[in-house]
């Protein structure tokens, strides 16, 4: 009888190896091991910091046993991780698993035209429905250049496969759901409001939205890149932050994109526009945001206004969770006053 799988990938590196020959020690097959969304073990270590930057102990004799079972099982286990792109710098910094990617990964884009297009169609195709005229168009011009749109592209499909007419799926119910756009809005507001039900970290996700979109002069406003260490408010927790990055990250949700360059954005530029809730957030602090993009350009690098805050003349990215806003603090060592941002 096999012991206590959890105690024994604590105790061994070679736990979860030798607990698969003992479970499969009659059968000669292979044994393929997947690990989705491989990256939380680098969002848990970011919400459990350690003070020397270690993996907590859980974590590494996970890697450990991953590791052993690829290396020493003679090709019987084959493990398979996903991971986002972003999360790759994080594995190299460890041994263990930079031997393993450098030599065995592959790497996959968005969908081209031509493969978002069958996408869409093949299922429809595979159980016989049809598309109304021009509804694919529609769809993919709703999909274009969205990164991470694929989840969201899921959703809206399911939706118009259950407001079929018999075997067609139609414009008309297409835009009632309120399509791709639609879906997103949707799961915006179900992240906001289930995914982060605390009022702090609400106010924190505001105040990251505002961050991550400038006003339009005329035109549309649009999402903005920003460098990840101007999202963290001063006198906030890095791991509170942090956790509410994750969450909208997530691939549940994939409201914000983190890059490889660790800089940040919304990753729908859609959302902006769709999504009533952050709408009302831009027109309650219209004002606010063009006070903040004056003193931007006032100084281009806005990590020197960051560094006045620290010196005490400038603090522009103070939050007060009783309002949820963030605030500039434009007075000076004499004296000067005090504006919402």
């Amino acid at each position: 009888m096999v012991d206590n799988l959890t105690e024994r990938f604590k105790a061994c590196a070679d736990g979860l190896r030798t607990a698969i020959g003992a479970i499969f020690a009659e059968s000669p097959k292979t044994i393929l091991i997947v690990v989705d969304q491989f990256e939380e073990i680098f969002t848990h270590l970011s919400s459990n910091p350690d003070p020397a930057g270690r993996l907590p102990a859980q974590t590494d004799r996970l890697i450990a046993n991953l590791v052993d079972a690829v290396e020493k099982s003679d090709g019987r286990i084959r493990v398979l991780i996903t991971l986002r792109a972003d999360f790759i710098p994080q594995c190299l910094e460890y041994p263990q698993l930079r031997s393993l990617l450098e030599h065995n990964q592959l790497l996959l884009g968005e969908l081209g035209p031509a493969a978002l297009r069958e996408a869409v169609k093949f299922p429809a195709r595979k159980v016989g429905a049809f598309f109304e005229s021009g509804l694919v168009e529609v769809i993919l011009r709703d999909v274009h250049q969205q990164r991470g749109s694929l989840p969201l592209l899921q959703h809206a499909l399911k939706e118009l496969w259950q407001a079929r007419r018999g075997p067609w799926l139609t414009l008309e119910a297409y835009e009632k759901s309120g399509g791709v756009a639609g879906a997103l809005s949707r799961r915006a507001h179900y992240t906001y409001e289930e995914k982060l039900r605390d009022h702090q970290l609400q106010a924190i996700a505001r105040g990251i939205f505002l961050r991550l979109m400038t006003l339009g002069d005329g035109v549309n406003d649009t999402r903005r890149r920003v460098p990840r260490e101007e999202l963290y408010p001063v006198g906030v927790e890095r791991r509170v932050v942090n956790e509410v990055l994750a969450v909208l990250s997530h691939k549940d949700a994939r409201l914000i994109a983190v890059n490889d360059d660790n800089t940040v954005e919304v990753a729908h530029e859609a959302l902006i526009h769709s999504w009533d809730t952050f709408r009302g957030w831009i027109e309650e602090n219209r004002e606010q945001l063009r006070l903040r993009r004056s003193l931007t350009e006032a100084s281009p690098d806005e990590s020197r206004i960051l560094t006045w805050s620290r010196d005490g003349a400038v603090r522009l990215w103070a939050t007060s969770y009783e309002s949820g806003r963030a605030c500039a603090d434009l007075s000076t060592r004499g004296g000067g006053r005090r504006l919402g941002v």
